[in-house]
């Protein structure tokens, strides 16, 4: 997720990259509520949701992507 976060921040969001992110975020939103991290799965379902436009998140979304994946990180930890 962090390399697509990178790429969009950059303008240059690919495709697979973009793919990816989203499955990643699929697999975390599923994983991290069988632990009992509920608002984990809840930030990752957002991530999902977000990735999953045909070439990427728009602009507005795009803005509060990094501090979802930040507090997913602290949600983890």
């Amino acid at each position: 997720m962090e390399e697509a976060l990178r790429e969009l921040a950059e303008g240059r969001l690919g495709e697979p990259t973009r793919r990816h992110a989203e499955g990643e975020a699929h697999k975390l939103a599923g994983s991290v509520g069988s632990f009992g991290f509920h608002h984990g799965t809840d930030l990752a379902r957002g991530l999902e949701l977000a990735l999953a436009q045909p070439g990427g998140p728009a602009v507005s979304e795009a803005a509060h992507l990094p501090g979802r994946v930040r507090a997913l990180r602290r949600e983890l930890e």
